[in-house]
């Protein structure tokens, strides 16, 4: 398990949009549209519109940062999938550990 939080990268998306609409003159393109953004770069996790914080986010043996950047271009590159349907949940099991001198 790690423990993080997904983040949005507004900076990112904010200058994305910006720079779009002021030096490509596309404003008629987004004005009005709801955009699916994600994965813009493998080389530079910054500008990617979404990811993990990899200063904050609760690494472990099993799951380091090198194994997130090795993610973020396996879906990069298209040899990962992610499924955003939201029609099946997926089957997930839960199983809590009791430790001795937590308040009940």
């Amino acid at each position: 398990m790690t423990v993080t939080s997904a983040m949005k990268s507004l900076t990112a998306t904010v200058n994305a949009r910006l720079d779009s609409i002021i030096f490509d003159g596309t404003w008629k393109d987004h004005v009005g549209q709801v955009e699916n953004l994600g994965l813009v770069s493998k080389d530079d996790m910054s500008k990617n519109y979404v990811g993990l914080p990899e200063d904050t986010t609760q690494w472990n043996k099993n799951f380091g940062v090198n194994d997130y950047k090795k993610l973020v271009t396996e879906i990069f590159d298209g040899k990962r999938k992610v499924n955003n349907s939201t029609d099946q949940m997926p089957k997930v099991s839960v199983k809590l550990n009791e430790r001795q001198g937590m308040i009940k």
